[in-house]
């Protein structure tokens, strides 16, 4: 059976997962500057060895309450089909191998609620709870793909960063 090496986080003591190959580094938390006019889900812009990427909260993502940021927090640098993105995460739980086939998409562990969020790939049940799988490439939408191009081509005219 085929498996799959997780890179796998907390936020609020949840357990999330993503796959360690899209994951290029995992940062301490450094300052995030704020972009005009982005979705709630975009807390800002970081530089990343000379490369502007945004930076997800996650929390607002998953529909937790927001916090202030803290200096034990980490941003995990991974790589979408389309960009390099940040995620604000609370900690690194460590790299786990799964069986690919565990991953389950359907209702089974969620909430109907929890099912309309698209950035949710799967679920596995582990003898303690659940791993949550995110999709990283649903977490910047079409529309916010756009929004990003426009400020970062208006930021890099100005230069900021």
């Amino acid at each position: 059976m085929a498996k799959i090496a997780l890179l796998t986080y907390l936020i609020e003591g949840i357990r999330l997962a993503l796959p360690s190959y899209t994951v290029k580094q995992v940062l301490r938390m450094v300052e995030v500057i704020p972009l005009p006019f982005a979705s709630a889900t975009i807390m800002g812009l970081i530089n990343y060895y000379g490369e502007i990427i945004p930076v997800i909260n996650v929390r607002r993502v998953l529909g937790f309450k927001d916090r202030d940021i803290a200096l034990e927090d980490c941003i995990i640098v991974a790589r979408t089909e389309r960009r390099t993105i940040g995620l604000w995460v609370d900690a690194i739980a460590g790299i786990e191998e799964y069986e690919e086939s565990s991953i389950v998409t359907h209702n089974k562990y969620l909430q109907p609620d929890e099912l309309e969020r698209p950035s949710i790939k799967g679920c596995i049940r582990l003898e303690d709870g659940l791993l949550v799988v995110q999709d990283l490439e649903s977490l910047i939408s079409e529309q916010e793909e756009v929004l990003l191009k426009d400020a970062l081509a208006e930021l890099t005219s100005g230069e900021r960063l």
